[in-house]
């Protein structure tokens, strides 16, 4: 009888262990135990400030799994760094077919082929640019035809500053809104926000550059926002002597574990303000740049982004500069009343190239970042063969049939020519987290879509209708949100599906 009640005692602690252990299991949260050895509590990458955020997810010999509805799709990368912890992971084959994959990126349609390719690009460099020799066509190519559908947002969108938000500053015509992008010889297909964000279940988009990639950074925010409400991670201030007041941004989809943040850093390399000697006597603060050493601000924010999203090229334009190379001055650039400062007209597109190959090779071979790079094409202004503070302007209503002249068009030829350079340089696991995202040609056509002379708002303009020194410049830079700004995330979304079908991440 004892050993009977015994035996049933083991069984019943047997039963009881299994099930623990499945409702134990049920309920698991990934911690650092089971991927560090560390503390069961996990520490976002989005910002060391911030508050520790757990979430529940599972994992196959030490790769996190996305999921979707219609399958599994291993990333392959071993965790190794600090990523946004998957949400609700499952156990799967790891594999996809290329329609699953589409609909997981938001992508509705497979692309026609292509029988043409750019000619400056080699055979077998042409994934570089987001098309390849099958399935896909070359997105770069096309023109603007009228849309009947309404803008994803609206411009309600609490994250559009007031210098994009055309219609709140009273832009009267509002036609700029319906238009969308026609490839040669295929569809662009409309980005699907909640598949967009599924397919980036745990991922960290980052974008780094001036005012126009922010523009693009807010522009994917109020789309992604239409879904569900971020939480915002981090507002800090970018305090740098003798220059605006800058700020970095980054936001949380939580029931997506998806982190989008913006970084400022204009220039993408080291900024420094210092007094000279002019040739009157006075002296003048002017920038120093350093075109081999990267910007601080980009470099710190490096862990655990699993996309990059980078640019430049306005800043170099029209601003006073000192250039550094290796830490001695080799000239400037619209200094002409400097002392001691010689002025080479092939100095800034020299420098604008190192730029453009330092930052992309430092951030290719820099240990904390382990994501996908994407280099996006200069966004050209429209202000014609006059300057912002010359009284040029974009009095534009509809697309344009031919690209007008641009004072910023040359920084495209450079961008395309050290991209690449770089990437012919690079061994073959790197080449895969390189891409060019070329929205130049499209963006020619849409002169339409700046602020112009809406880039205040009504009360503001009343209340300095008087002020003489009111800098009352149009804006024919930077772009109305909503407005053609927002195709942008349509080829976006197309390149990191390829991305994807590449196995690249």
């Amino acid at each position: 009888m004892e050993t009977m009640l015994s035996r049933s005692w083991i069984f019943l602690g047997f039963v009881l262990f299994i099930l623990l252990g499945y409702i134990s299991n049920k309920n698991k949260f990934l911690s650092s135990d089971d991927l560090f050895g560390g503390t069961t509590w996990l520490q976002p990458i989005f910002n060391k400030q911030f508050a520790y955020i757990q979430f529940p997810s599972k994992y196959i010999n030490n790769q996190l799994l996305l999921t979707s509805t219609t399958g599994y799709f291993n990333i392959g990368r071993k965790l190794n760094n600090i990523n946004p912890i998957k949400d609700e992971l499952e156990n799967g084959e790891g594999k996809l077919s290329q329609d699953s994959i589409s609909n997981y990126l938001g992508i509705e349609s497979n692309f026609n082929n292509s029988d043409h390719l750019k000619k400056e690009i080699d055979h077998d460099k042409a994934n570089v640019f987001g098309f390849k020799d099958e399935g896909t066509c070359d997105l770069t190519k096309g023109n603007w035809v009228h849309d009947i559908r309404k803008p994803l947002y609206s411009a309600s969108c609490p994250f559009i500053e007031s210098y994009s938000n055309c219609e709140v500053n009273g832009r009267p015509d509002l036609e700029f809104i319906n238009w969308k992008w026609k490839p040669k010889d295929c569809e662009l297909p409309q980005i699907n926000p909640k598949a967009f964000m599924e397919s980036m279940r745990g991922q960290s988009i980052a974008f780094v550059g001036d005012s126009v990639n922010r523009n693009h950074f807010q522009s994917l925010l109020c789309i992604l926002s239409q879904v569900e409400k971020p939480i915002t991670l981090f507002t800090t201030e970018i305090r740098e002597e003798f220059e605006a007041l800058r700020h970095n941004h980054g936001y949380l989809f939580r029931s997506f574990a998806l982190s989008l943040s913006y970084y400022w850093s204009n220039f993408l390399v080291q900024k420094t303000n210092k007094f000279v000697l002019m040739n009157d006597n006075t002296t003048q603060n002017i920038r120093h740049i350093d075109i081999d050493i990267m910007d601080r601000n980009l470099v710190q924010n490096l862990v655990g982004i699993d996309i990059l999203i980078i640019s430049t090229a306005h800043w170099y334009l029209f601003n006073p500069m000192i250039i550094l190379e290796r830490n001695q001055v080799i000239g400037g650039h619209n200094c002409e009343n400097v002392t001691g400062i010689i002025e080479d007209p092939n100095l800034l597109p020299y420098a604008y190239k190192k730029v453009i190959h330092n930052v992309l090779k430092g951030l290719l071979s820099t240990p904390q970042f382990k994501g996908t790079l994407l280099l996006r094409s200069l966004s050209p202004d429209h202000f014609g063969h006059k300057r912002h503070d010359t009284g040029g302007s974009c009095n534009f209503t509809t697309p344009l049939n031919n690209p007008i002249y641009s004072h910023s068009i040359w920084t495209y030829n450079v961008q395309l020519e050290e991209f690449l350079n770089v990437y012919k340089t690079l061994d073959s696991p790197t080449m895969v987290r390189l891409k060019f995202l070329d929205i130049t040609y499209s963006s020619q056509l849409r002169g339409d879509g700046h602020p112009n002379n809406y880039r205040y708002s009504k009360e503001l303009n009343t209340m300095f209708m008087n002020d003489v020194n009111f800098d009352r410049s149009n804006d024919c830079v930077h772009w109305c949100l909503p407005g053609p700004v927002d195709m942008w995330n349509d080829i976006l979304v197309e390149t990191l599906r390829l991305i994807k079908l590449e196995g690249e991440m």
